[in-house]
């Protein structure tokens, strides 16, 4: 275990696990990752209609490296935009929503009568509100499981800087 030196949650100087330390590294990098492409962020929906990124897939490849890295090639990983596995079926297994609410990462206004989110480069309505980033709750959640029960989690809203 060590001590975790940034403000975590409601526990400062809480000591963690290695799964936990690997999993605040691996979200805040992502977070930082999708603030870094928002503006960019060209999307394209999936079988099931939802919306995926390039910063979806590019965090998707930082989970399979660094997990890859501290586990070995054939750690188990299940990632929205990769496998879906069972934990229990796994003695270890990553999981990670790369970008939760990539409907709302990609949207830059809110239509103010009906509340659809408006992307990038689409016509605005009268009144559109500007969707701010305090307002944003998109962010990066990853967990590790162990022999099927989760032991560790954490998210983190890069928009926001807060850590969970």
């Amino acid at each position: 275990m060590e001590s975790y030196d940034k403000p975590f949650g409601n526990y400062e100087g809480l000591e963690i696990s290695d799964d936990l330390h690997f999993l605040i590294d691996y979200v805040q990098e992502a977070g930082n990752y999708a603030v870094s492409q928002q503006t960019s962020a060209v999307g394209e929906r999936k079988s099931d209609r939802t919306l995926v990124t390039g910063t979806d897939k590019m965090n998707h490849r930082t989970l399979q490296q660094r997990t890859r890295r501290k586990w070995g090639s054939t750690a188990a990983i299940h990632g929205e935009e990769g496998k879906h596995l069972k934990p229990g079926e796994h003695a270890l297994l990553v999981c990670a929503d790369e970008l939760d609410g990539t409907e709302e990462y990609g949207a830059t206004h809110r239509d103010p009568v009906i509340g659809q989110l408006i992307k990038l480069g689409e016509p605005l309505p009268p009144g559109a509100v500007e969707i701010k980033d305090s307002e944003r709750s998109s962010c990066v959640v990853a967990g590790v499981f162990r022999h099927g029960f989760l032991t560790s989690v954490a998210m983190y809203n890069p928009f926001t800087d807060e850590l969970l």
